[in-house]
């Protein structure tokens, strides 16, 4: 073994490195946090190569002052916190004081910066950490970065990026997450000279999504409001339609940081079940609010994951918002026809703090060619300047009306049936088609539900017991969780030090719960889940909905049929079926006489 010693500061610099500067969405990823922390109103990120030849993000902040812009890269320097204790009450994006010094130790980088009260600004350049300049420069209040030839001394980091297409949507994904989270910024994100989206900074998140993922989501969205024990919640859901392969716009936040918690997803897609088909994940952008002192968000370097001193209140609190959400409003997909879209009212979004530094992105490109001997692709447009149209603030969206009560259907009256299957019932200007299969689904699925909420689930006494052996974490989980068995119709005991008795099991729809139900349920609860009494008992009871439910094709009476509606527009949703399926689409007066040119 070798002799021990003490590492160089070099060596140092680019280990420590590792744990913030992952890629190029992580360096843009720290220094918007900065430029938000400094009060920045607009903030521009643009990139090139998918981040690794430049990076620029360029703010209309507070600036640094420019005797402490040498200390601003030092590791552990931040104007964030001073002691430990600080972190209790912390509301900035960063306070580590690690990033600015990881950045540079892996990249050659500049930094142009000036305070409002200063009459001139420093620009100030390093490379691999080292400084290498720094000048007096005439430039607006603000900061601007430049960060190029990223991994330049860490070739074995570089060969592990992937290519510029995914390293950018990394980027974009990052940009999006940070406007989402703060709506009253303006964001431009500028790929390859070319801008992909602009958000107005004018404090409506609705807006914000618009300029980001266009009108058609936009317009699906209902608002999540809530408040419990000090917390609040507030954002938007997307109706089912808007639901993904993956769980990739799923956006939330906690004190505007954009965050990964087990706790908010687990309530967030909790609230969704049974409105989504499997593998389908919901459209969401909201806002957490609570005391800092109850989230700990230094238990990572980046600052995604966070904890909190209670999840069960911030399970309850998310789970119950979304949930009245969804409860009010229709979730009836529509058949509509094609409306021409109108002409959008569009202008051009100034931001001369960003136009004046061209010719520093410009210098940095050239002296990146010149070390490295390669020609950089010139672009079609200047980087502050876009080939197409830009978003406005002014920029106009389609309302929608998701507080709106869930339809009154009761008096809908039943007027035929198609292939079989499908019922058509009408009622005032709309009229709908029922899948019967779907739709006893729900009412089944619903009756059982309420059968649990009242505590009426019946049970089965097995001829003979089964013996289920439990290592320690599995017991405890049991032992947390009991009394949630036992609402759900088992009888379980306990039988020696590791291993229970299961003597009765839940009896749904005229059969027996497999004798795995225990298991399977066991092994999808965790020892500090909040403890919901039915929750994991949905995908065993979906299933047994759906084999005793009437079929396509099976024959039903005209009298049997209209029960059947009634039961189901009697629900709070009946608008899909436990698995996700839509139970009924519809259709307005309106569309169909569009479609048949009766009005233009």
């Amino acid at each position: 073994m070798g002799k021990i010693h003490l590492l160089e500061q070099s060596t140092i610099n680019k280990i420590a490195a590792g744990e913030v500067v992952e890629r190029p969405a992580s360096i843009v990823k720290e220094l918007v946090e900065n430029s938000i922390d400094a009060g920045a109103a607009d903030i521009a990120v643009e990139i090139r190569e998918g981040g690794t030849s430049l990076i620029r993000v360029t703010d209309n902040g507070e600036g640094i002052p420019s005797g402490e812009v040498p200390s601003a890269f030092l590791r552990h320097a931040t104007s964030k916190i001073s002691r430990i204790e600080d972190l209790e009450e912390a509301l900035s994006l960063g306070f580590r004081g690690e990033a600015l010094a990881s950045i540079a130790a892996v990249s050659i980088l500049e930094i142009i910066t000036k305070t409002p009260e200063a009459l001139t600004g420093v620009r100030y350049g390093l490379e691999g950490g080292a400084e290498r300049f720094r000048e007096e420069i005439g430039c607006p209040a603000g900061t601007t970065l430049l960060v190029g030839d990223l991994f330049f001394n860490v070739p074995a980091r570089k060969k592990f990026l992937k290519s510029p297409a995914t390293e950018a949507s990394y980027v974009s994904d990052a940009v999006t997450r940070l406007a989402l989270a703060h709506p009253g910024v303006g964001f431009k994100f500028i790929n390859n000279g070319q801008t992909r989206f602009q958000t107005p900074g004018n404090g409506k998140l609705q807006d914000a999504v618009f300029a980001v993922f266009g009108k058609d989501t936009a317009s699906k969205l209902l608002p999540v409001r809530g408040e419990k024990e000090g917390m609040r919640i507030t954002g938007f859901v997307g109706k089912p339609e808007t639901a993904r392969g993956n769980r990739s716009y799923e956006y939330y936040h906690v004190n505007g940081r954009s965050v990964r918690s087990k706790v908010v997803q687990r309530a967030l897609e909790d609230a969704f079940k049974t409105k989504l088909p499997l593998h389908k994940y919901p459209f969401s952008v909201f806002q957490l609010e609570l005391d800092p002192g109850r989230v700990d968000v230094n238990v990572h370097p980046t600052k995604m994951e966070v904890r909190f001193k209670d999840d069960h209140a911030v399970y309850t609190l998310v789970h119950q918002s979304v949930s009245t959400a969804l409860l009010g409003a229709s979730l009836t997909p529509e058949l509509s026809a094609p409306t021409p879209l109108p002409a959008a009212v569009r202008e051009r979004t100034p931001e001369p703090f960003e136009t004046v530094r061209r010719e520093e992105v410009e210098n940095l490109l050239q002296r990146v060619e010149e070390r490295m001997g390669i020609s950089m692709p010139s672009d079609s447009a200047p980087p502050g300047e876009t080939s197409g149209e830009s978003f406005g603030p002014r920029q106009e969206i389609l309302e929608d009306a998701g507080v709106q009560a869930r339809e009154q259907l009761a008096d809908a009256v039943l007027v035929g049936q198609l292939f079989g299957t499908y019922w058509l019932a009408s009622q005032g200007d709309r009229f709908y088609i029922i899948d019967q299969h779907a739709a006893h689904e729900r009412v089944l699925y619903d009756r059982l539900l309420a059968e649990v909420e009242r505590g009426q689930v019946h049970s089965q006494v097995l001829l003979e017991p089964l013996v289920v052996e439990l290592h320690l974490g599995e017991l405890e989980v049991y032992k947390r969780h009991a009394e949630h068995f036992k609402t759900l119709g088992f009888e379980v005991e306990q039988f020696g030090s590791g291993s229970v008795l299961v003597r009765s099991v839940p009896y749904v729809f005229s059969s027996p719960m497999g004798s795995g139900g225990f298991l399977e349920i066991l092994d999808g609860l965790e020892a500090d889940a909040p403890p919901d009494r039915h929750q994991r008992l949905l995908e065993e009871v979906a299933g047994k909905a759906c084999k005793a439910a009437v079929k396509a094709h099976d024959k039903l009476s005209r009298a049997e049929y209209a029960k059947l509606v009634e039961d189901l527009f009697s629900l709070e949703n009946p608008y899909t079926c436990p698995h996700g399926r839509p139970t009924m689409i519809s259709m307005s007066q309106y569309e169909l006489e569009k479609k048949f040119k009766r009005i233009q």
